[in-house]
């Protein structure tokens, strides 16, 4: 299997010597063998046109930056794992599920220093003054011991990070006059839920006035399989109009999950580079496809980071990673982008698209007993070796906290997912404007 790998080179392999040469099912030279894909165009994918973002986006080629920049450079924080109790973690002695918390009473008499050590949850349940602790039970309630490592509130914090200045350490003092200190963490935890969980719910608009809605460009991959449409987008050709105008030509920063597969990994898109490759003119049945662009962009988002009591932007703790994607553009005849393919770099430099080489992996039959040398379950694996692609990319406007404080009822006055339930929490979190806004002074 490592022999048939080598054959199809990335720029930093050598290519190594077999029976069998891919270069030659690529067409000459390993060309991308000048043939565009049917599944090219994104004008005729309502999943994957980035105009559902932004009818007004750039699109001729020219005229997009090769490079740019977010002004506000997203913040790195955990994810929150469901498996260590969400944003109820109390992350500085490990603890999650199973902990019981102070009463109210009990509080009142601890140190700072003891109470810094509370979850970002039981910490906001005092500074309202709430000793029945209704979020973090509802936090508690939510989440599982036995929920998969990568799942969390990666979502939430991709655009709290995007759309809020990053919280430093503050101490609150509630109406009772206790003192609670908030790491940057905490409050890092509560914009994450706020943004990720409060604000964005599947009630409408109508029901929710203070709903931000979602765009996703790019459908859902949940199969694992290089055959399944969903887990070969978001089509390259929107996510450059998106990365472009996003970052390029607005400075403003933007989502991705950074795995094709399954597992979801949502991360602030905040820097890019690209470079032009080759350009040729294509076969295809569509008029609308009159030139075709190779291009490299290193893309770089931040990443996740254990959670931290000082703010980290600027230091040495603040973690981003870079990838780097090869894709294929194609321009209609004003020069706009109107698609593309995602591709890996052959050994000459020229490329191979996403189509192609699971079409070269499905067909190899190297030893020539007439069967197919792989199963489709390797040949998922190795597509997925070489194309660690965006499932998605995405946007969402920044949740504006509310003006109406309101106190639930009891402790569990947030455990149903209605809607009267998801204003209450609303209303409950607009203490969390007092707490941001003395953070960021």
């Amino acid at each position: 299997m490592l022999n048939r790998i080598s054959h199809l080179c990335l720029l930093t392999l050598a290519l190594a010597v077999g029976c069998a040469d891919p270069q030659d099912h690529f067409g000459p030279n390993g060309t991308i063998s000048q043939k565009a894909s049917n599944h090219a165009a994104f004008a005729t994918d309502y999943y994957n046109d980035p105009m559902r973002i932004d009818a007004n986006f750039e699109t001729r080629f020219a005229a997009l930056p090769t490079m740019g920049s977010a002004k506000r450079l997203p913040w790195t924080d955990t994810y929150w794992p469901k498996n260590k109790g969400g944003i109820a973690y109390r992350w500085q002695t490990d603890e999650s599920h199973t902990y019981t918390s102070p009463t109210y009473d009990a509080a009142l008499e601890m140190s700072e220093e003891a109470l810094a050590k509370l979850s970002p949850t039981e910490k906001y349940d005092l500074y309202a003054g709430n000793k029945a602790y209704t979020l973090t039970h509802r936090i508690k309630a939510e989440n599982r011991k036995e929920e998969t490592d990568w799942q969390g509130y990666c979502h939430g914090w991709t655009q709290a990070s995007i759309h809020f200045d990053e919280p430093q350490p503050v101490v609150m003092t509630n109406a009772d006059g206790l003192r609670i200190p908030f790491g940057s963490s905490d409050i890092k935890a509560l914009l994450t839920y706020f943004q990720g969980e409060v604000v964005h719910s599947q009630f409408s608009v109508e029901q929710l006035p203070f709903k931000q809605e979602v765009t996703m460009i790019g459908s859902l991959c949940t199969s694992n399989k290089s055959s399944d449409p969903a887990c070969a987008d978001v089509n390259p050709g929107a996510f450059h109009v998106i990365m472009t105008n996003m970052v390029g030509i607005r400075s403003e920063a933007f989502g991705i999950d950074a795995t094709t597969t399954a597992q979801k990994w949502n991360q602030p898109v905040h820097t890019y580079a690209s470079q032009v490759l080759e350009r040729w003119i294509p076969e295809t049945e569509d008029p609308n496809i009159v030139e075709a662009v190779g291009v490299r962009s290193a893309v770089t988002y931040t990443a996740e980071i254990e959670p931290q009591w000082q703010a980290t932007t600027g230091t040495s703790l603040h973690s981003d990673h870079t990838k780097t994607y090869h894709y294929v553009l194609y321009l209609d005849s004003e020069k706009k982008i109107t698609g593309g393919e995602w591709a890996i770099p052959l050994q000459d430099g020229s490329l191979a698209t996403f189509e192609q080489l699971r079409e070269y992996f499905v067909e190899s039959d190297e030893n020539g007993d007439g069967e197919p040398d792989n199963t489709s379950e390797m040949v998922d694996g190795l597509m997925w070796q070489y194309f660690d692609i965006p499932d998605y990319a995405w946007v969402q406007g920044r949740g504006a906290f509310s003006q109406t404080y309101e106190p639930p009822f009891g402790p569990y006055a947030f455990i149903n997912n209605s809607v009267t339930t998801r204003v209450q929490l609303y209303n409950y979190l607009a203490k969390l404007d007092e707490i941001y806004s003395a953070a960021v002074r």
